[in-house]
């Protein structure tokens, strides 16, 4: 099923242009004669990122189920001592474990572990999740024993060096972005760098790094190593004095398939409409570095890969990227002045039954990245890889 995938950016001599009137590359010889696309329009420095299969998978994501209350902590606390190894006595966790959950009442459970230990070990209330947050570090694991975040306290001291609790701290959300790079499936091989908090390190070296310490090593156990963890964007951030770091966007693949995510524009938050569309589960997490081979936080992220992949369906490609842009182009209203900057094929999880956060259908899609020239309105359109459905959200 696999193959290699092939790439085609419209940069430089190896250029592949969509725009209305360019002249085509040969290295995409199945392009549509410009008049099959009414009501859209290609950006110069378009990018079309093509998967080179002839087939592909949808499936469920079923949640991993959660540990027992003993499980959960033992998991806990070797995560703790894993990342922020002696920092944290016995005593001064007895007050830092605490708990984020609802129990069988549908009420708030809050408090220390160890104040409601005996409850959760006897089975008296739901497994919650635990958390802490100190001045030196703050660590979220879900019931089920998937880390949601990790955050160290190198760049939080850098910002915050009076302050005494590091909190959903975003180094990228509070320090000047000086640029934004996306990385493609076929990866990055730039080699630029950027003085981090102990030296010069490529961010091609810091994206290697990232992705196997995210694949080899972090959620042991709980992660699905078929779900394989991505980068897809990375940002520099200026951390002052000459410092900088590595925010780096995350989601995971599935046979060379990525998980679609939001287009980020701010690192905190994303205000988008998704009236029009199936409530689709793609928020991306992020990690961020900060010092050479080691990650200082990663937010978000580990519970998206402690799913079961279930009820796998197999599909030949028989809707292609040309047949894809034909449809959509149909779709749009000759009202509308739509300007295509980059095409995907991505998995598009979503929630069928609101009542139940454990499971997730994933379908597959050709993505348009798209403004809207009458309002500048940011577009997200999918062309379902099977059915040929449009759906989309605005930003």
């Amino acid at each position: 099923m696999r193959k290699n995938r092939i790439l085609f950016v419209s940069i430089v001599s190896m250029l592949i242009c969509f725009n209305i009137g360019c002249q085509k590359s040969d290295m995409y010889n199945n392009t549509p004669s410009d008049n099959s696309y009414m009501n859209i329009a290609f950006e110069n420095n378009f990018i079309v990122d093509l998967p080179n299969i002839d087939s592909f998978e949808t499936f469920e994501l079923k949640r991993k189920s959660d540990l027992s209350g003993q499980e959960l902590y033992t998991r806990f606390d070797e995560t703790v001592e894993k990342y922020f190894p002696n920092i944290f006595s016995n005593e001064e966790k007895k007050n830092l474990y605490k708990i984020n959950g609802i129990d069988y009442n549908g009420n708030f459970l809050e408090g220390n572990f160890i104040e409601n230990k005996d409850k959760i070990m006897n089975g008296e209330v739901p497994v919650p999740s635990l958390w802490f947050t100190s001045e030196k570090a703050m660590v979220q694991m879900e019931a089920n024993g998937a880390t949601q975040t990790i955050t160290g306290s190198v760049a939080y001291n850098l910002d915050n060096p009076d302050t005494d609790t590091i909190g959903m701290y975003c180094a990228a959300d509070s320090n000047e972005i000086v640029e934004k790079i996306h990385i493609t499936t076929s990866g990055f091989e730039n080699d630029m760098e950027y003085n981090l908090f102990n030296g010069n390190v490529k961010i091609k070296d810091a994206i290697d790094y990232t992705e196997s310490f995210l694949n080899n090593e972090f959620n042991n156990g709980i992660a699905n190593p078929d779900l394989i963890a991505d980068i897809t964007d990375a940002w520099i951030v200026d951390m002052g004095n000459g410092i900088y770091g590595y925010h780096f966007w995350l989601t995971s693949t599935y046979n060379d398939i990525r998980f679609d995510i939001f287009p980020m524009k701010e690192a905190m938050g994303f205000s988008h409409d998704m009236s029009t569309c199936k409530p689709y589960d793609i928020y991306p997490g992020y990690a961020f570095m900060i010092e050479n081979d080691k990650l200082d936080s990663i937010m978000a992220f580990g519970y998206k890969r402690a799913y079961n992949i279930e009820n796998i369906q197999s599909h030949n490609m028989k809707i292609t990227f040309d047949d894809a842009a034909k449809i959509l182009s149909d779709s749009i209203s000759d009202i509308a002045s739509m300007k295509i900057s980059r095409a995907e094929f991505v998995y598009t999880p979503y929630q069928e039954n609101e009542s139940d956060n454990t499971q997730l259908n994933v379908e597959a899609a050709w993505k348009f990245s798209a403004i809207n020239q009458n309002d500048n309105l940011g577009y997200i359109f999918y062309v379902n890889a099977v059915t040929g459905e449009v759906d989309y959200y605005t930003y």
